[in-house]
C-alpha cells in the first residue's frame, strides 16, 4: 500500500477511479470507459 501525503490523496483517488473503470472495461468488453478514464487522468495531472 502506498502512502501519500495529505495534499496527494485528492489526486490518489481521482487515479484510482480511473483504474477502477479501467478495470471494469476488461471485464466486460461491451463498456467503453477509455474517454471517462482518459478525463479523470488528465484531471489528476
Amino acid at each position: 500500500m502506498t502512502n501519500y501525503l495529505e495534499f496527494e490523496k485528492p489526486l490518489a483517488e481521482i487515479e484510482g477511479k480511473a483504474e477502477e473503470l479501467r478495470a471494469m472495461a476488461r471485464a466486460n468488453e461491451e463498456m467503453d470507459v477509455e474517454k471517462e478514464a482518459a478525463a479523470l487522468d488528465a484531471k489528476a495531472s
